[in-house]
């Protein structure tokens, strides 16, 4: 690649000496994709059986544009006439989806399983975000650093972690 950009060729800027014109692949290529077609591409390509495809399939349609899902389980397992533990094993599976968090029913859901993504441990971060939600929101590291009988730099390293996977630096 840096023989490639070091070379001084420049491709000619003018015609090809005839009505030819140089051919913009971005416009022949160019598709728009939603957020519901590429979680059903994933589906597809993840071997689920027929009764896991028509859950996935299920539960893909309630995602929202922002990868929610705010309908409740139950909910959706009465009108769509399945069981919801069914709907929750298979839940787990879209949580392992592209983009990561997709298929949360509320931000600290998203949150820890894109915890799961980034930390081999996550125990100390899934304490964090399962009990000092409110302190993190108001950014009150020592509160959280005392409640954990933790060093506050360690609680600021995961906190560190949980910004980072908010502002879209991690998965």
């Amino acid at each position: 690649w840096e023989n490639y950009l070091d070379n001084p060729y420049k491709p000619p800027q003018g015609s090809l000496g005839g009505n030819e014109e140089i051919m913009n692949y971005e416009n022949v290529i160019t598709t728009q994709q939603t957020l519901h077609d590429h979680l059903m591409w994933q589906a597809r390509m993840y071997g689920f059986n027929d009764e896991e495809m028509s859950l996935a399939e299920i539960l893909i349609n309630y995602i929202d544009d922002d990868g929610y899902i705010l309908t409740p389980l139950e909910e959706i397992a009465q009108s769509e006439n399945v069981a919801t533990n069914d709907l929750e094993d298979v839940l787990k599976f879209i949580h392992e989806f592209d983009p990561a968090g997709v298929g949360a029913r509320n931000l600290k859901e998203c949150l820890l399983v894109q915890a799961h993504i980034v930390e081999e441990d996550t125990t100390d971060l899934v304490h964090l975000l399962n009990n000092h939600l409110k302190d993190l929101e108001k950014r009150n590291y020592e509160n959280i650093a005392k409640a954990m009988g933790r060093d506050i730099r360690e609680v600021v390293d995961m906190c560190k972690i949980i910004f980072a996977i908010l502002l879209g630096y991690i998965p």
